[in-house]
């Protein structure tokens, strides 16, 4: 079943809340959407329903959410290591209790919905011949920082210099009296030198090429529980040095 939102001017419809956007740009010379949210409605004229952002209910519920999230976080950094190519990298994340979305929607303070998809699903956890399929996506860097800062276990990575295999420490992240520690105690004894950076690219990139992350959210694949399928989508540049 299809579903598009429609322009507040002259009534067209769009797949996709990046469209819209560009739409009133081009064709209504304005700078930013009207809407707080994109209504996305199907064929019939019945709006999509979509979570609700909510903040967790209890501090045993935000402690779980917590080290289920720095297990996230590491995945995520681990993306930005030498051994593959960069490229668009996918983290699935199977059997998601519906009330952590609605957390990570609460963190991001309820972003637009970007597109809706009732498609199919046939890889694991579960195979479906139709799915719904809801799409957030976020431009800047600060705002997903937004939702990974919350837990303090690990830190967050978005770029990276290693040296072969082997991380190496980035002196452009560092204050300014740590670096001055860092190249006193480099002058004594050597690091190695990087061969390689990698970083994750957040922004609305450049023409087709576009370098947002993407939430993926799959509310009703399973149909007995209050869990959903949330995947991660965001692109790693990795060069040579």
């Amino acid at each position: 079943m299809p579903f598009a939102v429609f322009c507040r001017f002259c009534g067209k419809q769009f797949k996709t809340g990046v469209s819209l956007r560009k739409h009133y740009e081009l064709k209504h010379h304005e700078d930013r959407l009207f809407e707080t949210t994109n209504i996305f409605v199907d064929e019939f004229g019945n709006r999509c329903d979509e979570p609700k952002a909510t903040a967790l209910g209890n501090n045993a519920e935000l402690q779980e959410y917590l080290k289920w999230l720095s297990a996230l976080v590491e995945r995520i950094n681990m993306s930005l290591v030498p051994d593959h190519p960069g490229k668009w990298c996918h983290i699935d994340c199977f059997q998601v209790p519906e009330r952590y979305f609605r957390h990570i929607l609460h963190r991001l303070e309820s972003p637009r919905l970007d597109s809706v998809r009732d498609v199919s699903h046939r890889r694991q956890p579960i195979f479906k011949r139709t799915a719904r399929r809801l799409s957030y996506k976020i431009f800047e860097e600060q705002t997903f920082k937004r939702i990974l800062e919350e837990q303090d276990s690990l830190l967050f990575k978005s770029h990276a210099l290693f040296s072969n295999q082997d991380e190496v420490p980035d002196i452009s992240n560092m204050e300014a009296e740590e670096a001055l520690e860092f190249a006193k105690a480099r002058a004594k004894k050597p690091v190695p030198r990087p061969t390689s950076r990698s970083s994750m690219e957040i922004s609305t990139g450049e023409g087709r090429s576009t370098r947002e992350v993407e939430l993926i959210w799959w509310p009703s694949l399973y149909s007995r529980s209050l869990y959903g399928k949330l995947t991660l989508r965001f692109y790693v540049k990795k060069t040579s040095i």
